[in-house]
């Protein structure tokens, strides 16, 4: 496979490593870097800047380092591939023995990394050092030659992201035999199979949990396929919808408690809680009302139901009268309804669609029932010398 780098400050650069695919990804900005290589799950990610050699400590020119995606600790490729031909663990080389770094190179790097004989040599070496402990006698010393009984301790102990199979084998689904290291042993029941009938059984599945696919004539194997299991074994676009239909799966099964995000296409979902106004979603950031249901960005929940019910003109002339009320800046016409406003001038203010006299410091009538000089009610002003308000500007 042939990447070619695009454009930057640097010239171009044409990185080419056959039988194996790889992302290029920038080193500067530690948390826009973590998520790059969060996403990328390409064989092995190169660096495009000058980096560190935590082996030889030498600087690595830019597409000639290798980062590695379980602890970030970059290497010139040449010191980490010679590294691994002398290791007996999957185990990063972080930095020259001098600290022990517990991330771990991924399945899929060391077999970008390695040659086929060279994998199968490491393998070799991980398991014998698994099965022989220091100051074992020579008479129970194993090669990678592993009884069914070591399988456990086999397991348990490999810090691989799958362990591979140490001898020869037919795959019970395809009914092909295998050579050592052609196939995964599953960790959770030691069950063997060739590296695509897992991926075929693990893409067709109808759960999310997916069980091993082992059968013989009196049952059906319950164990489980664990998710690093899984990771290693699809690439990153079968893995993105194995998420994507677990998503759905477990939205499903949580029925009416589930809150799908409104955005169109979104995978995001929540379970929704009591009096939780609102549901940020982590997969598209929208902001999802949960009292209606819905987006409605710049909008309050009345505002949003006033246009949906097709009344938004009228609410909104509605809700600018009541805020004019509310301030002082307008009165209802204690007769008619209607709005009156008043810029500048005295108290004394005559409703221009029903000609009702009005005080605007009390916001109500002028005079009583009878009309214009009727004293019997209304604001009855300077009545007895006596303002109608402690506001009244005494002009009317």
């Amino acid at each position: 496979m042939k990447l070619k780098r695009p454009n930057t400050a640097a010239s171009n650069l044409d990185l080419e490593i056959p039988g194996c695919s790889y992302a290029v990804v920038p080193t500067t900005l530690d948390g826009q870097y973590q998520q790059l290589v969060e996403m990328t799950k390409q064989d092995i990610v190169l660096n495009t800047e000058p980096t560190l050699c935590y082996l030889c400590d030498a600087t690595t020119s830019v597409g000639l380092g290798v980062i590695l995606a379980d602890c970030l600790h970059t290497f010139c490729k040449g010191c980490l591939t010679g590294s691994l031909l002398q290791a007996d663990t999957v185990r990063c080389p972080y930095p020259g023995g001098r600290y022990e770094c517990v991330g771990n190179l991924e399945d899929r790097e060391l077999v970008a990394l390695l040659s086929p004989n060279d994998y199968r040599a490491l393998m070799e070496r991980q398991i014998a050092a698994i099965l022989e402990p220091s100051g074992t006698s020579a008479e129970v010393k194993k090669s990678a030659s592993v009884l069914a009984s070591d399988l456990d301790l086999l397991v348990v102990m490999t810090d691989a992201s799958v362990v591979p199979n140490p001898e020869s084998f037919e795959c019970p689904i395809c009914f092909v035999p295998y050579q050592p290291y052609e196939g995964v042993i599953l960790r959770d029941c030691f069950h063997c199979f060739c590296r695509d009938c897992l991926v075929g059984s693990i893409k067709h599945a109808d759960d999310v949990v997916v069980k091993c696919p082992f059968k013989d004539n009196d049952s059906n194997c319950e164990s489980l396929i664990q998710d690093r299991e899984i990771r290693s074994l699809l690439s990153d676009e079968e893995y993105n919808a194995y998420l994507g239909k677990s998503l759905q799966k477990a939205e499903s099964s949580a029925g009416k408690s589930a809150f799908h995000c409104k955005t169109p296409d979104c995978i995001g979902w929540c379970l929704v809680e009591e009096d939780a106004p609102w549901f940020d979603c982590p997969v598209c950031q929208a902001n999802n009302c949960l009292r209606c249901k819905a987006l409605h960005v710049g909008m309050d929940c009345e505002e949003y139901q006033d246009r949906l019910s097709g009344n938004f003109e009228n609410r909104r002339s509605e809700r600018a009268m009541q805020s004019l009320v509310a301030t002082g800046e307008g009165m209802l016409c204690p007769k008619c309804k209607i709005m009156l406003t008043k810029i500048a001038g005295c108290d004394f203010i005559k409703c221009s669609v029903c000609k009702t006299e009005v005080c605007w410091a009390t916001r109500g009538f002028r005079w009583g029932p009878a009309g214009p000089g009727d004293n019997s009610g209304g604001c009855r002003c300077k009545v007895n010398g006596i303002m109608c308000h402690p506001s009244c500007k005494n002009c009317h």
